[in-house]
């Protein structure tokens, strides 16, 4: 239920500011959550069998044709992981991509939680649209981290075996 009523126009400026805000501030607080909780193989971040290694994501979505073309949060914000490409290959520098894969996809999932304050100050109708814009937003960033962590994962364990003693 709208709780506060403004001109449409402020509420539009409003709404255009406050998801710049949330998207933002999450973004650069989630570069503060520690390295230790996003390696973590917790519920969030796990390979799940449904997945099939990642090709649900390549086949339902065609993934690998737009993943690509995502802005790159650490661009935006200036500080964090570039995930746009790979610049070494080894051992640590997969193990920090895949914690930065785990950072973006929770830091997404939490972008979409200020969806129901929009509720407060507009008409219902929109409500819904924001719930519905906050999904479609966020989503194509946590099925692209969904992608990407299998892969990461099989990269990290080649890396691991091969430097194992024969």
């Amino acid at each position: 239920m709208r709780l506060i009523e403004l001109p449409t126009i402020f509420t539009i400026i409003i709404d255009i500011f406050a998801w710049l805000f949330f998207h933002l501030s999450i973004a650069k607080a989630s570069l503060k959550i520690k390295d230790s909780y996003l390696i973590k193989n917790n519920l969030m971040f796990r390979v799940y069998k449904f997945e099939a290694s990642g090709l649900i994501y390549e086949n339902l979505f065609l993934v690998n044709k737009w993943k690509d073309k995502l802005p790159d949060g650490s661009k935006i914000l200036k500080e964090g992981f570039s995930k746009n490409k790979v610049d070494k290959m080894s051992l640590d520098y997969f193990k920090k991509f895949l914690i930065e894969v785990n950072r973006a996809e929770l830091s997404h999932w939490l972008q979409m939680l200020p969806a129901p304050l929009f509720f407060l100050f507009n008409l219902p109708i929109i409500g819904y649209l924001m719930i519905v814009y906050a999904m479609l937003f966020n989503l194509p960033f946590i099925i692209a981290q969904r992608y990407n962590r299998p892969k990461l994962i099989r990269i990290i364990d080649k890396l691991i075996e091969n430097k194992k003693p024969v």
